[in-house]
């Protein structure tokens, strides 16, 4: 389905009369959707123009293949990427082409609008650091949070969500921002849904690819330990698979302790610009986890296979600095010290199939609802001819 084409923009970008700000409806936006903000929206529109300033908006009816959508099915997505960035709508196509996910994008357009633009229109001069930023909508249907579900329905749809990022890594997609918000479930289908696809990144075979820290600050609750470092905020550290897969592993604390003032207490001390802070507040619940209870009692069992998760984290991470430790002591071959730093910190896809199963090995001597890790054929490094062509 393609999208509609916009009238050009006449003038300049900004609105011109009290009534079209009043009304707050744009012609322009993909199936002539409009959605109604107020003027306060429309000024926080352009203050926060100078970054992603991501916002999720309804919309009013509309017909999409004969069928009615809006109201409570289909969302706007209104954001201000980057002009530089990989296209959000490009990479979902991309993903959906190649059978990786079955997304839920109905239609995408940009304004013929960015925030240099902008900036000639308000006067601003040209010399600042910022880079120019274009106006995106994409038109979605309606998720529901992962967090709405408990127990057996939650464990399932989480874990489509991680084997759909491990699928998107090998096809050289690389999400790299899972949090608790970006892990969804279909409305009508209960099936888990990985979503924003605002900032990955592209990587062909054999080459480097990364997401700045400066992009993760919403991420911080969830972030692997030994990412919440200013070097990594520096851009100075490497994400790794391993670093998402440990993400996918903190949402479920963050999921299933709530409920219990003192538990969801402690969790919101994670909840915070401080990465360091953050990063001191995690490993102390490390080392304490198995003293919590999932909440409701749907989620107890589905903790305790969490729990498991956790304590295997924890091994990991303590035999790393012990293995570190050695290293630097130039005794690399102690109990096999150098071959685990080498797996640790490998970024090729080989290691992160090692790595993605041993933790569904682990998952299932944790969980045993039915739950199969992925045969060894869907876990290893794809063929040149088998990863999207990306160019």
């Amino acid at each position: 389905m393609s999208p509609i084409t916009p009238p050009p923009v006449k003038q300049n970008c900004l609105p011109t009369t009290p009534q079209e700000k009043q009304q707050g409806i744009n012609p322009n936006l993909t199936h002539g959707i409009a959605f109604v903000t107020t003027d306060s929206e429309t000024q926080r529109n352009l203050k926060y123009a100078r970054s992603r300033a991501t916002r999720i908006l309804g919309a009013q009816p509309v017909q999409v293949d004969g069928e009615t959508r809006g109201d409570n099915d289909v969302v706007v997505k209104v954001s201000w990427p980057g002009e530089s960035r990989q296209n959000e709508a490009r990479i979902i196509d991309l993903a959906r082409e190649a059978v990786l996910i079955c997304h839920h994008l109905i239609d995408h357009h940009d304004l013929d609008c960015d925030t240099c633009q902008i900036g000639d229109d308000l006067g601003i001069s040209k010399t600042s650091s910022h880079m120019s930023h274009v106006h995106r909508r994409l038109l979605f249907e309606k998720s529901n949070p992962i967090s709405s579900l408990s127990g057996e329905d939650f464990m399932t749809a989480w874990i489509q969500c991680y084997r759909c990022h491990f699928r998107l890594r090998l096809h050289g997609i690389e999400h790299g921002h899972v949090t608790k918000s970006n892990l969804m479930v279909n409305s009508v289908t209960g099936t888990g849904v990985l979503n924003d696809y605002d900032i990955p990144v592209f990587k062909k075979k054999n080459q480097n690819g990364s997401i700045i820290g400066t992009e993760y600050i919403d991420a911080i609750p969830f972030m692997a330990l030994d990412l919440l470092t200013k070097d990594f905020f520096d851009g100075k550290i490497r994400r790794i698979y391993r670093h998402d897969n440990e993400s996918f592993i903190w949402v479920l604390p963050w999921v299933f302790l709530r409920g219990k003032h003192w538990q969801a207490g402690e969790l919101n001390r994670w909840a915070t610009s401080d990465f360091v802070g953050c990063q001191a507040q995690k490993f102390r619940f490390l080392y304490q986890s198995d003293e919590y209870v999932g909440y409701p009692e749907a989620n107890v069992r589905p903790y305790e296979a969490a729990s498991q998760l956790l304590a295997w984290l924890f091994k990991k991470l303590c035999r790393e600095k012990d293995a570190k430790r050695v290293c630097e002591r130039a005794r690399p071959s102690k109990n096999g010290d150098a071959a685990l730093m080498g797996l640790w910190n490998d970024p090729s896809e080989k290691a992160a199939c090692m790595y993605f199963r041993q933790f569904e090995a682990e998952l299932k001597a944790g969980w045993d609802y039915g739950f199969e890790p992925l045969p060894e054929g869907q876990t290893v490094p794809l063929k040149d001819e088998e990863p999207i062509k990306l160019d």
